[in-house]
């Protein structure tokens, strides 16, 4: 594959024009992009299925560091969110009848959420995982590189209708993952350096270079001899995306990417790699499944009784 064929960056810290006029901080070690925390108030996040159907056919010339793949047809993915405001993109994806997975910094912790479906508007609130630290992965600095909690559940209330997508998807069982093991991306992401995330859906192919306690480094790194092989990296817009194993059940969620800054502050390019923070084994999976009883609520692939339109194992 060539290196710009192999460079889609899917989305993940949530903003580009926004991250400028937030706050956006470079990491001393590879120049980090994230988000900032939310402001207060609700995040609305809508269906892709009941999204406009892509031009699929579409030519985009990418601007530096970029290259893009074809965007897909949203309806081929009903449990796929988007969350769109006037500073940023998010992807979000339902995992149960109740359950909306994201990344901790698309939402407030305890912040309301709501989903339009169908013509009816859902509310509920979200939680952070409690060990989600705002400031990774600029922590990294600091020697923290494996406290990577970027993980958030939106808990849904469907007391006055049914939030049903034609398929739910399920989280990975656990087992043993290897470098180099080829990941599946999904998200709205950005498909220009100053843009909010294009607001089509893309996925996108990459495979693992690093396994951390919780996160995969994924993705090509500018100058690196592995570009060509490496695969696609994240763009803001694509945060909170489900990562997708080869079998089809989600292994991560998109977290942060690599990026340069110009002296104004604002990203002038992303040069990767992608940071995914898995959510199937380990600590994290063991709260997503503790949510699950909490709430009393099902999540696919981890509590008991399975909705009958989860992704089959």
């Amino acid at each position: 594959m060539h290196a710009r064929a192999a460079a889609r960056l899917f989305a993940v810290a949530g903003i580009l024009a926004g991250l400028a006029a937030n706050g956006a901080a470079a990491l001393a070690q590879g120049q980090v992009v994230y988000s900032p925390p939310p402001a207060s108030g609700k995040v609305t996040f809508h269906p892709a299925e009941n999204l406009p159907k892509p031009s699929l056919g579409t030519t985009v010339v990418p601007p530096p560091g970029m290259a893009l793949d074809p965007p897909v047809d949203p309806k081929k993915w009903p449990a796929t969110f988007l969350a769109a405001s006037a500073t940023g993109r998010c992807t979000g994806t339902m995992i149960g009848s109740r359950t909306l997975l994201t990344a901790a910094h698309c939402v407030a912790h305890k912040g309301e959420v709501e989903i339009k479906w169908n013509g009816t508007t859902f509310t509920g609130a979200c939680e952070r995982m409690p060990e989600y630290d705002p400031n990774w992965p600029r922590s990294c600095s600091n020697g923290r590189c494996d406290k990577s909690f970027d993980v958030a559940l939106c808990d849904i209330d469907t007391r006055n209708g049914l939030l049903n997508p034609s398929r739910l998807e399920r989280i990975a069982p656990v087992k043993p993952t290897a470098t180099l093991e080829t990941l599946t991306v999904l998200g709205f992401g950005c498909t220009t350096i100053a843009g909010l995330g294009s607001g089509e859906l893309h996925q996108g192919q990459t495979r693992i270079q690093n396994v951390r306690q919780n996160y995969f480094v994924t993705g090509w790194q500018e100058g690196g001899d592995d570009r060509p092989k490496a695969g696609f990296n994240v763009c803001p817009g694509d945060s909170g995306g489900a990562v997708f194993n080869p079998q089809g059940s989600i292994e991560a969620v998109a977290t942060a990417v690599g990026a340069q800054l110009n002296s104004a502050g604002q990203v002038s390019r992303l040069t990767g790699p992608s940071y995914l923070t898995i959510v199937s084994t380990g600590t994290i999976r063991d709260y997503i499944a503790a949510y699950g009883v909490a709430k009393k609520t099902d999540i696919c692939g981890l509590t008991g009784t399975q909705p009958l339109n989860c992704r089959p194992e």
